[in-house]
């Protein structure tokens, strides 16, 4: 055997073999049959075999076409199979995700993906770690995750980042508390109010501190905390109040466990991200939770604008 076939080459070979004829096989392969003729002959100088011989209806195998016909339709079929399922792991990807989440925008991040996975991509699974921005932002320059989503809050910029959404800060107090249930917090009210925050070096507290300080008041912090579940607890038994975003409350919200008002004059908005991993390539199931995680963006805009 002087060469190997390629698989068109053989697709070219079957398809007359089955029609017995140059003519009606160059028709159904959208070939001329003078190129198809030629396709054939140089298949046959490679194998070093005559594969036909003509009659007066057409064109029959030989004893070398009738040895090639059989390998040659498994060969296309798993060529065909092989294809088939790189596209189904294109379609539905699988592997493990490592994803590092801040604390505040873990849980409802979470009920998307796991929804999202479930549904979709049930072979993808997600190896969670929460942690705080300066953390993550670290993890993903040092490679440890794939995925981070994270505000920006931290001293340094990661390259990529994709802007998911903008989230304005409320004053989050006990459920039945007077303040936080009488619309807008002019920032300056927040002075002497009992404060339940995340302890330094954390992104919210150091914007409210230094926000504090343009305005010309202090922060009454009576409690540091690290756990956001806590801090959320802590408010709901009416010890003091928080300053969080929507997403880290709204399942309290909803329960009304807790309430809560934007704070105004100035109104803080807080910025979360996307970010990639700066040195690993991701993986297919890696794009595919990116993509699901870009997506939650676009359906939170619009959950915002009705």
């Amino acid at each position: 055997m002087q060469g190997s076939p390629d698989l068109e080459d053989l697709g070219l070979f079957i398809s007359v073999a089955t029609t017995g004829s140059l003519s009606q096989a160059a028709w159904l392969t959208g070939k001329t049959p003078s190129a198809l003729s030629k396709r054939i002959t140089a298949l046959e100088l490679g194998l070093g075999h005559r594969l036909f011989t003509r009659n007066g209806r057409g064109v029959v195998l030989t004893d070398a076409g009738q040895a090639l016909i059989g390998p040659a339709r498994r060969l296309l079929e798993d060529a065909a199979r092989l294809k088939s399922q790189v596209d189904d792991g294109a379609q539905s990807p699988s592997g493990t995700v490592v994803l590092g989440l801040q604390a505040s925008i873990s849980w409802p991040l979470m009920q998307m993906l796991w929804r999202r996975t479930q549904a979709e991509a049930p072979a993808i699974r997600l190896r969670v770690h929460e942690a705080s921005t300066r953390q993550l932002v670290e993890e993903l320059l040092q490679s440890r995750i794939d995925l981070g989503v994270l505000s920006d809050w931290g001293p340094e910029r990661l390259q990529g980042a994709v802007l998911l959404h903008e989230a304005p800060l409320l004053l989050v107090g006990a459920a039945s508390d007077a303040v936080t249930g009488a619309g807008p917090v002019p920032f300056t009210r927040l002075a002497g109010r009992p404060l339940i925050l995340s302890w330094m070096p954390n992104g919210t507290r150091a914007w409210l501190e230094t926000a504090a300080r343009d305005a010309g008041i202090s922060l009454d912090v009576i409690i540091e905390g690290h756990s956001m579940h806590l801090i959320r607890k802590m408010v709901q038994a009416g010890w003091g109040y928080t300053v969080a975003h929507r997403h880290a409350i709204e399942d309290e919200l909803e329960a009304g466990a807790l309430s809560a008002s934007e704070i105004v004059e100035p109104r803080l908005v807080q910025k979360f991200y996307l970010a990639r991993s700066s040195d690993r390539t991701p993986s297919a199931a890696a794009q595919r939770v990116a993509q699901w995680i870009t997506q939650w963006r676009e359906v939170d805009e619009a959950q915002a604008g009705r």
